[in-house]
């Protein structure tokens, strides 16, 4: 009878969607609960004893119920990408409190299936919304939400404005009294969350593990940062350790990793340069190594005192700032990986026009079959003598197309391509070709031998950083 009054009441082209909608619910078979790689990694799930269906953000770390069947399929998903999860694994994700729909600024608060439009900024931090992260979502989407105001959704003369607090940015609230000195640098921790509610997986790359703020109402500037890494880990885990700033810009910076403390001591050669009132970001990304046996295993970044920080001004915050918690996890068995292989050149294949040079052959191979690989970029050093006087008009190749250019070596000496997109299928591998024009009036005698030094590859299924395997040769020639 329920059925029959709700049918009456929507619109006759949206039955079809409806019934799918209930079949799907019910009768989709339940995958096993339990603590597996690609339970992880789902973004659709279920309970097993709920038809609800949620979105998990792999971006924002927040699950979004769908209001319904028009609500789901706006995506374009299928019923098949459902997985059923356990209610302790749902429970890990909060919900989301703050959506906008994708292209639009405005930001809607919700709660159960109300929006309400946040009428203004300060409304923000009159409701403790500040640093919530907001979910973009389709425009078919958010109508399914209907609309109230303020007081309908527990915002005015509720729990809410006074207790509710962000999920992210737990130290960000700059009117702290303690950090009101206006002539120290102030630091603040952002609370990141990591892939997989913050979940780290072992042989992935570029993992963001803190990221720490730097402000003061005078100008200054920041030399050195130690930081500790903590928790219950296995030290060969952690590989390559980077800084960058908020637009993932690495800094000129040495980095040192003492796995036998767990510090990272972070230098910057030239002064990071703080103007008065400049709000500058420190991110803390680190490579982990293969580990078989780190499952469980956990990890945080901790800045301990102001002593930690050799700066122009003392350093102010509200002692210590601990990062996210991390869980260590290995999913090798679902993961890809990308193996590299520079190949011997002929010397009597070098000149492929008038002017032009084949300077690097490689191939590219994914090992595993689990998934395909995206290639991000390539960057190649050259060992040689040959420099920014001799060559120039840099691209690389691939079924004799070209996938990536670049014009002139970079301020290291470096050739770096960016590439828009070129994908390694699963289980096959491809050659490329990195080819160059020579400049009039080149050196005939200076030398090239190229190294490849980084790619940046992800996995097409999951979406993570994978460490590739660089397998080089020492091989140079003459420009002649």
């Amino acid at each position: 009878m329920i059925l029959i009054i709700i049918m009456l009441t929507i619109n006759k082209k949206y039955y079809f969607i409806f019934i799918g909608f209930l079949v799907g619910f019910f009768y989709l078979v339940p995958a096993p609960i339990g603590v597996q790689a690609s339970t992880i990694f789902a973004s659709q799930v279920k309970l097993a004893s709920s038809p609800a269906v949620y979105f998990l953000s792999q971006k924002t770390q927040l699950r979004k119920t769908y209001i319904n069947a028009l609500a789901y399929l706006s995506y374009g998903h299928h019923w098949s990408d459902i997985k059923t999860v356990s209610a302790k694994y749902l429970a890990t994700w909060p919900e989301a409190r703050l959506l906008r729909a994708v292209g639009t600024a405005r930001i809607y608060y919700i709660q159960g299936s109300h929006k309400t439009l946040i009428k203004q900024l300060t409304d923000l931090v009159k409701f403790n919304l500040v640093g919530v992260a907001v979910l973009e979502v389709s425009k078919v989407d958010l109508a399914q939400y209907k609309t109230g105001t303020y007081q309908d959704l527990g915002l005015l003369g509720s729990k809410f404005a006074t207790s509710t607090k962000p999920y992210l940015n737990n130290s960000n609230l700059e009117s702290t009294s303690t950090l009101k000195s206006v002539n120290k640098l102030q630091i603040f921790n952002d609370l990141v969350v990591g892939s997989n509610n913050n979940v780290l997986v072992p042989g992935t790359n570029n993992n963001l593990l803190a990221s720490f703020r730097l402000k003061s109402s005078l100008k200054a500037t920041l030399d050195s940062i130690h930081l500790n890494l903590l928790g219950v880990y296995n030290r060969q885990v952690i590989g390559a350790i980077q800084a960058t700033s908020a637009s993932n810009t690495p800094y000129s910076a040495n980095i040192s990793w003492r796995s036998s403390d767990g510090e990272i001591i972070i230098n910057f050669p030239s002064a990071l340069d703080l103007q008065a009132n400049q709000t500058k970001t420190i991110n803390i990304l680190a490579n982990l190594n293969t580990c078989t046996d780190c499952n469980n295993q956990t990890l945080y970044v901790d800045l301990s005192s102001a002593s930690d920080l050799k700066a122009s001004l003392p350093a102010s915050a509200s002692w210590p700032l601990k990062g996210t918690k991390f869980t260590l996890i290995s999913a090798s068995k679902v993961l890809g990986k990308i193996q590299v292989q520079l190949d011997k050149l002929a010397s009597s294949s070098l000149v492929v026009a008038s002017g032009s040079r084949l300077i690097s052959q490689l191939s590219l191979q994914e090992t595993t079959g689990n998934e395909g690989v995206i290639i991000k970029s390539l960057t190649f050093n050259n060992s040689g003598s040959a420099n920014v006087n001799d060559w120039h008009n840099f691209s690389l190749w691939a079924n004799n197309q070209v996938i990536a250019q670049t014009s002139v070596l970079d301020s290291k000496g470096q050739i770096v391509f960016p590439i828009n997109y070129f994908k390694v299928a699963k289980n096959s591998s491809v050659t490329l070709q990195v080819k160059a024009d020579l400049i009039s009036g080149y050196q005939p005698q200076h030398t090239y031998n190229l190294q490849l030094t980084d790619i940046v590859a992800v996995g097409s299924v999951y979406n993570l950083a994978l460490k590739p395997i660089i397998n080089n040769i020492n091989q140079s020639f003459a420009l002649n």
